[in-house]
C-alpha cells in the first residue's frame, strides 16, 4: 500500500461514505485512493465476523466473501504437522495462509496481484512471515510435501457444485496431491458424496456456529486409504464417524426432542451420535432426535420438552393450541415439503413464547409434536 492510499485510508476512517465525504478525501489524495479507502472500511466492517483484526486488514470484495473464518483456518492448519513446510496454492487475501504460517513455514500462491498484496499486508497485521508468490500454482513444481487448496466456489457471483466451474479444478489438484504426504481441499458440503470421495478417501463435514460450513477432502501418503466420512465440531474438537446408512428411528418421541447438528446429519453420523449421547433418531426426520432425559451436547442444537403428540391435522392442532392457551412461537419441520408461510398463518405463529410445533415424517406417516423450547 503506497503513501497516498495509506493517507486516504486514515482520512476515511469513521466517515460515512457520502458523496461529500468521498470528495473531501479525494481532494487531499486522489479520486482512486478515496474510492478505494471507503471501500476498504466497508469491507473491514463486513469482515469483522470472520477476523478479529479486520479493522487493520485489507480486502478484495469477492475474495472476502470466499475467505475462511479465522477459527476454521486454524482448524485447517492443525491438520498439517507443526514445523513442516506447507503450500497454500489458492491464497486469496491470506486467511488460510495466516493460519498455516502460525504453525510453521508456509508459502502462498496467488494469480491476482491485488489479492497477493492484501495477503502480504494481512500477514504483517498478524505479525507473521510467509512468502506470497504471484504465480499459477499448477504451472510450477510443488516444493513441499504438504499442500492446501480452497478452489473458487463461485461463478459470476453464484455458488457452484460443478467441478468444471471451480478454479483450480479440484480433480487436477487432487491428482497432484495423491503423490504428497498430505493434501487438503476445501469444498462445498452440498456436493454429492460420490464427487467428494472421488477426490480423496477422507472427507470431513465441518460444523461451525451451528452450520455445516464446509467439506474437507484429504488425500496423500499419510492419509489412510480406507474411505471414511467424519463430522467435525470445530469449537469442541469432537469428531463423529459416519456410516453407510442411518439407523432406523424411534417410532414415537420420548420426553425430550432435539435438533441434530447439520454436519452430523450430512456425514451420516447420527448412529455414532446416538451411541455417544443416547439421543436417538426420531422417525424418518433425518435430524430430530429424542431421549428420555435431557442432555446438552455440542452435537445438539436446540432442545425441547415434549408436551404432547398431535395428529397432523390443522383443526386438531388448533384445538390443542386453544386448550393450552399458549402462543405458538414457531413451526419447524424436517424431511417434508410443506408450505411454511401458509402453516404459520393457519396456526397463528406469533414469534414469542416457548411453544413450538414440530412436524416430521414418522415411520407410519406425518407426525406432529407440541413442545416447549428449553432455554440454556
Amino acid at each position: 500500500m503506497n503513501d497516498l492510499f495509506s493517507r486516504a485510508l486514515a482520512l476515511a476512517q469513521g466517515q460515512t461514505a457520502s458523496a461529500s465525504a468521498i470528495l473531501r478525501v479525494a481532494q487531499q489524495t486522489s479520486d482512486e485512493a478515496a474510492r478505494w479507502a471507503f471501500t476498504q472500511w466497508e469491507l473491514r466492517v463486513r469482515a469483522g465476523g470472520k477476523f478479529s483484526r479486520a479493522s487493520e486488514m485489507l480486502f478484495v470484495r469477492e475474495a472476502l466473501e470466499q475467505a475462511t473464518h479465522e477459527d476454521l483456518a486454524a482448524y485447517h492448519a492443525s491438520r498439517f504437522p507443526p514445523g513442516e513446510r506447507v503450500l497454500d496454492v489458492t491464497t486469496g487475501i491470506g486467511a488460510d495462509l495466516i493460519a498455516l504460517a502460525a504453525r510453521g513455514p508456509a508459502v502462498g500462491y496467488e494469480l491476482d496481484p491485488e489479492r497477493a498484496e492484501c495477503a502480504r499486508h494481512n500477514l504483517g497485521v498478524a505479525g507473521l512471515g510467509a512468502e506470497v508468490r504471484v504465480e499459477d500454482s499448477l504451472a510450477v513444481d510443488w516444493d513441499a510435501d504438504f499442500v492446501w487448496a480452497d478452489p473458487a466456489r463461485r461463478s459470476q457471483g453464484r455458488r457452484t457444485l460443478s467441478f468444471d466451474e471451480l478454479s483450480p479444478d479440484p480433480r487436477v489438484l487432487a491428482a497432484r496431491m495423491r503423490a504428497l504426504r498430505r493434501g487438503g481441499l476445501k469444498l462445498s458440503p452440498m456436493m454429492r458424496d460420490a464427487d467428494l470421495e472421488s477426490l480423496g478417501p477422507q472427507v470431513e463435514f465441518v460444523s461451525f456456529q451451528g452450520e455445516c460450513r464446509e467439506a474437507l477432502v484429504w488425500t496423500g501418503g499419510e492419509v489412510s486409504p480406507e474411505a471414511a466420512r467424519w463430522a467435525v465440531h470445530v469449537r469442541s474438537g469432537q469428531r463423529l464417524l459416519g456410516e453407510p446408512r442411518n439407523a432406523a428411528g424411534e417410532s414415537e418421541p420420548r420426553a425430550f426432542i432435539a435438533e441434530a447438528d447439520p454436519a452430523a446429519i450430512r456425514a451420516h453420523a447420527l448412529p455414532e451420535l446416538s451411541r455417544q449421547t443416547g439421543w436417538l433418531p426420531l422417525g424418518e426426520s433425518m435430524g430430530y432426535l429424542t431421549r428420555d432425559e435431557d442432555l446438552a451436547s455440542p452435537w445438539v442444537l436446540h432442545r425441547f420438552e415434549l408436551v404432547e403428540t398431535v395428529r397432523f391435522d390443522p383443526k386438531v392442532i388448533q384445538a390443542r393450541l386453544r386448550a393450552h392457551d399458549e402462543p405458538l412461537e414457531s413451526i419447524k419441520h424436517r424431511g417434508l415439503e410443506l408450505d411454511h408461510a401458509r402453516l404459520q398463518k393457519v396456526f397463528g405463529v406469533r414469534g414469542v413464547g416457548s411453544f413450538v410445533l414440530l412436524v416430521y415424517p414418522g415411520l407410519s406417516g406425518v407426525k406432529a409434536a407440541l413442545v416447549r423450547r428449553i432455554r440454556s
